[in-house]
């Protein structure tokens, strides 16, 4: 029951898994990315021999929606691991200022990922036959970096804005 909750929290948490529309492989307008990537293990698009070879057991599917009315963009990562063995994946790069948060394990009973940020290096270790799911959240070492950015602090003091204080 849980794990079922769980999945359904995380589809009404995020558009990019939520959002009817049809995906096209291409950045729409302004945005950052495009609506879906296919990448292979080693992070690498995939290509036309990729998606032929019959052997392939993992697939890597990055979705992305855009920011919408009162809606802030939003970008997951699926690893689709069905091989037997374990494989090591590489992330697709993260957005300036963003990381990878794990956020599905179906290794996990519950789904809850024992280790949700991923070391160094956007690789990870995926056991045989799971679904692992990513969503890429603000970096709190890049804000914390910022913060102790005097121009970028001088910036928002004229504008007007708070900064945020990672001293405490």
């Amino acid at each position: 029951v849980a794990f079922c909750r769980r999945l359904i929290a995380l589809r009404r948490t995020h558009r990019a898994l939520s959002d009817d529309v049809m995906l096209t492989g291409r950045a729409d307008g302004a945005a950052a990315w495009p609506d879906v990537e296919w990448r292979a293990p080693d992070g690498r698009v995939m290509t036309t021999s990729d998606w032929e070879d019959g052997g392939r057991r993992t697939l890597v599917a990055t979705l992305y929606r855009p920011d919408a009315a009162r809606e802030d963009a939003d970008r997951v990562t699926i690893i689709l691991h069905a091989g037997p063995e374990p494989i090591r994946v590489a992330l697709p790069p993260a957005g300036e200022g963003r990381r990878w948060r794990e956020i599905l394990d179906t290794s996990c009973e519950d789904g809850e990922p024992a280790f949700p940020f991923p070391s160094s290096g956007e690789e990870v270790a995926c056991g045989g036959s799971c679904v692992r799911l990513f969503a890429e959240v603000d970096d709190p070492d890049a804000l914390a970096e910022e913060a102790d950015d005097p121009a970028r602090i001088d910036a928002l003091v004229v504008a007007g804005l708070d900064y945020p204080d990672f001293t405490n």
